[in-house]
């Protein structure tokens, strides 16, 4: 004899349906297999929406609102559509409705649709008691497309960012993430630092005092802990977003590409204090990319020690020339003293600071240039002029 057991949910328990997509509804006149709470409801076949459709129509059912709420009072049913990668909520979809408590309460809402861009989003239904506090919630993903046949595009793309999704899931280190997320500073945009630099000044290095020993602050362990989690969702989250909007179509492929990358700076240009990217030689490749040209010198006599590295192209910009510098000559660690790029240091005394060691003005002045200042009895000078004018 086969014997299952069945869990039934207690009849008082607040739940939502599946979510039906639909194409068409209207009042039931005689009871049918459409039928759904009074109304004759169309299934929708495909959850694929192309950039002719103006409008998502959606229906579901909400249970035991009158159990969940017994004291009688109005609650809040919202309705939402956010991008289902970066769990942003499309501000002009969200739908308020106060409702008073019932067994079951029957929801039809269309959503405007026809201004989203080509993704994968939620449709997000959410039950909210009067504190504006979410109590139960149900959602339903669905495809927006850019014309009317590109299924198998989106699919495509869907499969890759569900690729590049299990990847970052996975990354549960937080001092990884961490150091991932400073990697990127190099080839991020003015807004991407700003949120780099929040996201991980959220972090719990100032927790690792270890303040909780004993059963009496098992709480605010357990508060630490969420942090914790929460700090470690919002580094995930950055690394996926940031990836997709800069490689859309592999950023997984991408991402490893300039990992590859960043662990190749790290085992040149780094040491026990720094990371490789963290120093002005590992930041500079990453943000440029390799120089065509890098003269070494170390041991010119009356000069520290120096590289200078020019890019036929460096961005948009041809011709440009960066000149490092080791201040300490025990780290390795040089510092970007002269740059003829728009945006880095430019220093009219690098060339003094190459010779004496001694830190200079890190900024452009009036004066003389560095170039200028050769005298033909200046050997050392005149190494360093040429080295940088005529790069080889």
């Amino acid at each position: 004899m086969y014997e299952e057991v069945v869990e039934i949910p207690a009849y008082d328990l607040l739940t939502i349906s599946d979510i039906i997509l639909i194409s068409g509804w209207g009042p039931t006149e005689e009871s049918n297999d459409l039928s759904r709470s009074g109304y004759d409801v169309l299934p929708r076949v495909s959850s694929v929406y192309s950039g002719g459709d103006n409008q998502l129509a959606f229906y579901t059912e909400v249970y035991h609102t009158d159990k969940f709420f017994d004291n009688g009072k109005e609650f809040i049913i919202s309705t939402s559509i956010e991008n289902a990668y970066f769990t942003k909520v499309i501000q002009e979809s969200v739908n308020y409705k106060k409702f008073s408590p019932n067994p079951v309460i029957p929801l039809i809402q269309t959503k405007r649709i026809n201004e989203l861009q080509e993704g994968v989003y939620n449709l997000t239904i959410e039950i909210r008691d009067r504190e504006n506090v979410v109590q139960s919630s149900k959602r339903l993903e669905f495809i927006k497309t850019s014309g009317n046949n590109t299924n198998s595009t989106i699919g495509e793309n869907k499969k890759v960012l569900d690729e590049f999704s299990a990847y970052v899931a996975q990354l549960k280190d937080e001092d990884q993430l961490y150091d991932h997320l400073l990697s990127l500073e190099p080839i991020a945009d003015v807004y991407d630092l700003r949120t780099i630099r929040s996201t991980i000044s959220n972090d719990l290095s100032d927790n690792d005092l270890d303040v909780i020993k004993t059963e009496e602050t098992s709480i605010e362990n357990i508060q630490l802990q969420s942090e914790s989690s929460a700090n470690l969702n919002n580094m995930q989250n950055f690394l996926y977003k940031f990836w997709v909007e800069k490689s859309p179509e592999s950023p997984l492929k991408s991402w490893l590409e300039y990992l590859s990358r960043v662990e190749a700076v790290d085992a040149e240009f780094g040491n026990r204090l720094k990371k490789g990217f963290e120093t002005d030689r590992g930041r500079i490749y990453l943000e440029y990319g390799s120089p065509n040209t890098r003269v070494v010198r170390k041991y010119d006599t009356g000069a520290n020690p120096y590289e200078i590295w020019h890019f036929y192209q460096a961005k948009e910009f041809a011709n440009k020339r960066f000149v490092f510098m080791d201040t300490d000559q025990v780290l390795n660690d040089y510092r970007l003293i002269q740059s003829d790029m728009i945006g880095e240091v430019r220093n009219d005394n690098w060339i003094d600071m190459i010779l004496s060691g001694v830190q200079t003005n890190r900024v452009n002045n009036q004066g003389q240039s560095a170039l200028d200042k050769t005298t033909l009895s200046d050997g050392a000078r005149n190494i360093i002029k040429d080295l940088y004018l005529n790069p080889r």
